[in-house]
């Protein structure tokens, strides 16, 4: 298995301890969560049920029957009416059952089978739990895409599953170390800019990866599996927030809406592009998307809660907004067309700082400074009579009296600090300070594909010079 050291020891902890757990698992669709789950409990897994997805009270009763006979080659007579008789059926199986370790019960898309009973699933599990279960040395391992619905009545449950949960997980997509092992497992050696392309498109999720093929060029997989409408991710943008989300259509608006920016939006702006009403609601749209690692929240460095951002970080869905969405892409070479546009050049951009923000760590160990105090956010001013207008694409404020400003730079090559570009640089400098009003002391630091050549601007602007290799470590 691909990397996930820290969420396997948490499960093998879990089974090696003498108490019983309760584990959540949550992560977005086609992100591993039941592969991880099957292959390290796989020696311990005694019970497992999926839910249907729309499946009614009946349908998932009946699979829940089949899973008590394939596990337990226990055959209910009669047909299972409620949940509370489901799991009573469940206890007298187990303690019939004569395997001695630690026994693992698993029940996958619990959203699904929480829903099609208007929630009495998890009332009858959290009885299942609180008089048998947690005196029994048993483990539970409760996953599901829909991480606001596990969060919301499991997590924090005011009811009979109120406290009961040991272990969280929340399952994130591979980084860039990760997928960079995970292709040489296929058999793909490829440099850091082919790694960044994929991922810019695919991001670190393993089911999409899974469908690049070694004999082929980064151009022609992406062809294959994403515009070919028979591709595997041609029709996924829908299914991906249909299965996670009711109401979906309102999600993907305010996805949409985030596709078009690159500074990102502002709660008010994100309500003006789609007509969505302020409110309970719209705030639970934008935690759920943020929870299940679609969006992120960006605080500017202005601190001021009123200029707090939300940026799309999904970057499966960035691409299919930007080259599939509304596209002809039936042509054979349609991809290699448009690599060559400015679209692309746009898109690529915004693409590589998604993927800088996803790896803060990397950036912080490349930039030596793990102990410190640090925060990330983003910086962005209008132009005024005063002052010319300025994007900074990551901002670094240190505990430590300095701020770093972040120039990210998706090249093909080095990067050349010409003289033009060095007094670019030096105006972002003046033009952060005389706006926020800084006592930090204030350095560049350059991010980019190949790093840059060193030369007499270089050496005279840059106190960091970052490259994909560095973003690529564990």
């Amino acid at each position: 298995m691909i990397g996930r050291e820290r969420e396997r020891k948490i499960f093998n902890d879990c089974i090696d301890s003498d108490k019983s757990e309760l584990i959540t698992v949550l992560g977005r669709r086609r992100v591993g969560k039941t592969y991880l789950i099957r292959k390290a409990c796989e020696r311990n897994i005694v019970f497992e049920v999926i839910g249907i997805q729309n499946g009614t009270i009946a349908e998932q009763m009946n699979h829940f029957a089949e899973q008590l006979k394939t596990y337990f080659n226990f055959e209910q007579k009669k047909k299972i009416i409620t949940w509370l008789q489901a799991f009573a059926l469940l206890k007298t199986c187990l303690e019939k059952s004569k395997k001695k370790s630690k026994k693992v019960l698993f029940f996958d898309e619990v959203p699904w089978l929480g829903e099609s009973s208007k929630r009495k699933f998890i009332e009858a599990l959290g009885h299942f739990w609180n008089t048998w279960a947690v005196n029994n040395n048993i483990v539970i391992i409760l996953c599901g895409s829909a991480a606001s619905w596990i969060v919301k009545h499991v997590v924090n449950s005011k009811g009979s599953m109120y406290n009961r949960v040991t272990k969280k997980i929340m399952l994130q997509p591979f980084t860039l170390y990760e997928v960079d092992l995970f292709l040489k497992a296929k058999g793909m050696h490829l440099d850091e800019y082919q790694i960044m392309q994929l991922y810019m498109a695919l991001g670190g999720i393993p089911h999409y990866l899974d469908q690049v093929q070694t004999n082929k060029s980064i151009a022609e997989n992406l062809t294959d599996i994403c515009f070919d409408k028979l591709g595997l991710l041609h029709d996924e943008f829908d299914n991906l927030y249909k299965a996670l989300f009711t109401n979906h259509n309102n999600y993907i608006a305010v996805i949409r809406s985030l596709a078009q920016s690159k500074k990102g939006l502002t709660r008010q702006e994100i309500i003006n592009a789609t007509g969505l009403t302020d409110g309970g609601s719209f705030t639970q749209i934008l935690k759920d998307l943020v929870q299940c690692d679609f969006i992120i929240e960006q605080h500017p460095f202005s601190k001021r809660k009123r200029d707090i951002q939300f940026r799309l970080i999904d970057e499966f869905s960035l691409f299919y907004l930007r080259f599939v969405d509304g596209q002809n892409t039936t042509g054979k070479t349609y991809w290699q067309q448009t690599m060559g546009s400015q679209i692309y050049k746009i898109w690529s951009g915004y693409a590589f700082e998604n993927i800088c923000f996803r790896h803060q760590d990397q950036i912080l160990k490349a930039t030596k400074l793990e102990a410190i105090l640090t925060s990330f956010s983003s910086f962005y001013i209008q132009a005024t009579d005063e002052l010319p207008g300025t994007q900074i694409d990551m901002v670094l404020d240190r505990a430590d009296g300095v701020v770093n400003l972040f120039e990210i730079k998706f090249y093909q090559e080095p990067v050349i600090i010409t003289n033009d570009m060095a007094q670019k640089l030096r105006t972002k400098i003046a033009v952060f300070k005389a706006s926020t009003l800084t006592k930090k002391q204030v350095f560049v630091s350059m991010i980019s594909i190949y790093g840059t050549v060193p030369n007499k601007y270089s050496n005279g602007i840059l106190a960091h010079d970052i490259s994909g290799r560095d973003l690529m470590v564990k």
